[in-house]
């Protein structure tokens, strides 16, 4: 399996998920304020907004406001707007991901992996408001939406597709645009880059400033349950020390 890799499964339709979104977002700065990740307290769970300085899964100078959503906790936990995709669709549409996630892992075939994977992994999905862009240039001259980074996760799955504006970073160095896919989408992130020492890499992204309009992206993240301590060739790790690790790197 070569990443990022795009499969023949149709992707879900966003619709309900962005209206969710949405939702949340018309509400008062003081309703949203209770849901910053620093309020939630469980991994990256909560909301970052645009210009936020202390967010643990973007930048500053990032143009996004985003919701991480998880099965880490409660359903409960999180904001009304949310509750119907929780409770109704998130783990129908987390089983279709887990299925994705166990090919790639039988594909890459690393010793320890299955067993890490059904015992020690979660899931989240980050969801994604770019505003529209009132100055939007070229695809390359302008400075990105999203800067580069490689994503906290074993894999990040796009189970309702993406919208052109994504750029990776192929093994020769150059970049290329994923473009808009339709379906389901898959590559690694740093939690399997670590576990592998670097012999295989998370990918390596960015969002580019393509176009005025806003822009919605909702990806799929598997990673480290923050209660569970994992064992990895023959060593303990607490989940916490990876994912300091992984913060390190910005």
């Amino acid at each position: 399996m070569e990443f990022p890799y795009k499969t023949s499964k149709k992707a879900f339709e966003p619709d309900s998920l962005i209206d969710s979104f949405r939702s949340f977002m018309s509400k008062p700065e003081s309703y949203k304020e209770k849901y910053l990740q620093k309020q939630m307290n469980c991994a990256f769970d909560g909301y970052s907004f645009q210009g936020q300085s202390d967010s643990l899964n973007q930048y500053p100078e990032d143009k996004l406001h985003s919701f991480v959503l998880s099965d880490l906790e409660p359903a409960d936990r999180f904001p009304n707007e949310f509750q119907s995709f929780l409770k109704k669709d998130w783990k129908s549409i987390k089983k279709e991901i887990r299925e994705l996630e166990l090919k790639a892992i039988e594909s890459i075939a690393l010793p320890g992996l299955k067993d890490v994977y059904e015992n020690h992994i979660g899931h989240m999905i980050s969801c994604n408001f770019y505003p529209a862009e009132k100055n939007a240039s070229s695809l390359y001259n302008s400075s990105p939406r999203l800067t580069n980074h490689s994503d906290v996760s074993l894999f990040t799955v796009f189970a309702f597709g993406n919208p052109e504006g994504l750029i990776f970073e192929r093994e020769d160095g150059e970049f290329e645009s994923l473009g808009q896919v339709d379906n389901f989408v898959i590559f690694p992130g740093y939690l399997l880059e670590w576990l592998t020492d670097g012999e295989l890499k998370g990918l390596n992204h960015r969002v580019e400033t393509d176009t005025a309009s806003e822009r919605w992206s909702f990806a799929s993240f598997s990673l480290v349950k923050p209660e569970a301590p994992f064992a990895w060739k023959g060593v303990q790790h607490q989940p916490q020390t990876y994912y300091d690790n992984y913060l390190s790197l910005f």
